[in-house]
């Protein structure tokens, strides 16, 4: 077949379970030391679009319900998919999953509440990925005529740190007449440090009821929240008051004639270091505060711009506050993307990402922030360049 005769974009789907078969420590809370899972309270899955664009290598748009994507995870899954595939791997940043660090290969020793790399966890999560996105690859394919997005704001999240003013806006994209995939910044922690089941937290109740993936916007400084006496009960209301809010009509956001690809841009990353206060709030001394750092913190990473027509969605690896997605939106719609999404937890992790001031001030989220006060900064200025590029990209 003539390429002029495919369609502009196709899509194909599919999800299956990557929860492990066997009792291990879950990450997200370090309250729960060296404990192990109890057993299975949710089914966690990885879900998986497959985007065929006209002309363009395919792209794999994956949502995993852990904690977090350090980047030997990324790795292991793109060695899955064939190589010309690009892949965008996020996280729902659940705390009640298997804790990701197992599958960081640069944290090779173990502290109370945070484990340690598990060759094994990373190999067997990265063959049941693989076998996901065959199963995906495989999948009958679908034309899509548009891509439509539904936007509302909704009384769902609230800010957790002094002056912290989170993003309202939930976003719902569809692929033609199904949903795509849904956005909304709050983090996954409904559930506290004793639930020790696994927990897909509100996104994991958003994706099972509606069989679309859920992409993170800047939760760094974000919890959720919804009525009700038990997390059961908040996740329930959260659940039902999201997609009643984000129904209704799309507005249109891009048409066969127009472009989508995918671009990434090295973050010039300052220096790994600790908070000032971090050995202390941690009770470690210094030299080791310094090593924990470097075990968390990869040396490079990348911000990656996804441009669907109109619509950019901005992959940045690890947890920007309100401030700095509010930042990078309002480029992106300076540059002509109405709506710019922006992801946490997208193609890696490092760490907390906070504006200098916010640094400054401390607490749980600057602790746990590890290049200094300008690691915020230096990504919005990646997310600017990667942005620029694909407004010159066809």
């Amino acid at each position: 077949m003539s390429l002029l005769l495919l369609p502009a974009l196709r899509v194909a789907y599919a999800e299956g379970s990557i929860t492990p078969p066997e009792k291990l420590p879950l990450g997200g809370y370090t309250e729960r030391g060296f404990k192990r899972m109890v057993g299975v309270g949710d089914d966690l899955e990885l879900r998986v679009w497959i985007l065929r664009p006209r002309g363009q290598a395919p792209i794999a748009l994956a949502v995993m319900e852990t904690l977090t994507i350090p980047e030997s995870l990324r790795k292991e899954l793109q060695d899955q998919l064939p190589s010309d595939y690009r892949l965008i791997l996020c996280a729902t940043h659940t705390h009640c999953a298997p804790d990701s660090q197992m599958f960081n290969d640069r944290m090779t020793f173990a502290i109370p509440g945070i484990a340690k790399y598990d060759p094994y966890w990373l190999g067997w999560t990265g063959l049941r990925a693989g076998e996901i996105f065959r199963q995906a690859i495989r999948a009958q394919d679908l034309p899509v005529p548009y891509l439509g997005v539904r936007r509302a704001r909704l009384n769902l999240n609230r800010g957790r740190r002094p002056g912290a003013k989170p993003d309202p806006l939930g976003t719902r994209v569809d692929f033609g007449p199904r949903v795509g995939f849904w956005h909304y910044a709050a983090h996954a922690t409904f559930y506290d440090s004793s639930e020790m089941r696994t927990r897909g937290d509100w996104p994991g109740a958003v994706m099972a009821t509606t069989k679309a993936p859920v992409l993170l916007g800047p939760i760094g400084d974000v919890s959720p929240q919804s009525p009700g006496d038990t997390a059961p009960e908040k996740i329930a209301a959260f659940t039902r008051e999201f997609r009643a809010r984000l129904a209704g009509r799309p507005s249109r956001v891009w048409k066969p004639e127009d472009p989508i690809n995918f671009v990434e841009v090295a973050i010039k990353l300052p220096k790994r270091r600790p908070h000032p206060a971090f050995a202390k709030t941690y009770k470690i001394p210094e030299t080791m505060a310094q090593n924990l750092v470097e075990r968390f913190a990869p040396e490079s990473a990348k911000v990656g711009v996804l441009r669907m027509g109109s619509m950019a969605v901005v992959a940045v690896p690890g947890e920007p506050t309100a401030e700095l997605g509010r930042q990078i939106q309002a480029y992106g719609e300076r540059r002509g993307f109405r709506p710019t999404l922006v992801l946490s937890h997208a193609n890696g992790w490092i760490g907390y990402l906070l504006a200098p001031n916010d640094y400054d001030r401390g607490g749980y989220e600057a602790n746990l922030s590890f290049y200094g006060r300008d690691a915020g900064a230096a990504v919005v200025t990646t997310a600017y360049r990667a942005i620029d590029a694909m407004s010159k990209a066809k």
